[in-house]
């Protein structure tokens, strides 16, 4: 659901491009739902993704967070992963679409 506030994420693993470093992980925990396991298979490609994104990230963001695993919808009909920005207070400042490849 693209409306929930994040209340807590899980970290995958840290990547580093250059001189920086973003952590990637995903949303377990919204105020409308919990998610108490993510696939080795998802968490790979999301971590894959990402990776071809990190030069489009905002220059405070410390965190990546799947939010929505592969979908399409109305706004975006690319098959895409819904993400979120976080700063280094854990604050969302962006969501994003990542398409998949």
């Amino acid at each position: 659901m693209s409306g929930a506030k994040v209340l807590s994420t899980k970290v995958i693993t840290t990547l580093v491009k250059g001189s920086r470093s973003v952590q990637v992980g995903y949303v377990d925990s919204t105020d409308r739902w919990k998610r108490p396991f993510l696939s080795d298979t998802v968490r790979d490609k999301f971590t894959e993704t990402t990776e071809g994104y990190i030069d489009t990230l905002r220059p405070d963001t410390k965190m990546v967070a799947l939010q929505e695993t592969p979908h399409q919808s109305a706004a975006d009909n690319r098959t895409h992963f819904t993400a979120v920005e976080l700063n280094g207070a854990g604050k969302v400042t962006s969501k994003r679409h990542f398409a998949v490849k």
